[in-house]
């Protein structure tokens, strides 16, 4: 799959809105790859915490895609995910719940 920090995608949202060309087509997206598995190891590493991950074999659907990711219009730099799940996890633990 293709994940994108959402403060990414605001910043390429809002370039569109305000000087997009209506007629064309936008792709917003990392425009890279990513197992669920290489995400959730980079998790554990910002964490610190092991994961353990069970499939659920009945969830499955023949329909999915087992490579789907976008190809990026833009040529910004982005966030790298493995800085993102780690600002996460430092405001999860600055600010913890009730």
């Amino acid at each position: 799959r293709d994940y994108s920090d959402v403060r990414d995608v605001v910043e390429k949202y809002l370039w569109i809105a305000a000087a997009g060309d209506a007629r064309q087509t936008f792709n917003v997206c990392s425009g890279e790859g990513l197992r669920l598995t290489d995400v959730c190891a980079l998790l554990e590493r910002a964490s610190g915490v092991k994961i353990e991950l069970v499939e659920d074999s009945s969830r499955l659907r023949r329909n999915d895609l087992a490579y789907l990711v976008g190809e990026d219009s833009f040529g910004w730099p982005r966030r790298p995910l493995e800085e993102t799940l780690a600002e996460l996890v430092a405001s999860k633990a600055a600010s913890p719940s009730p």
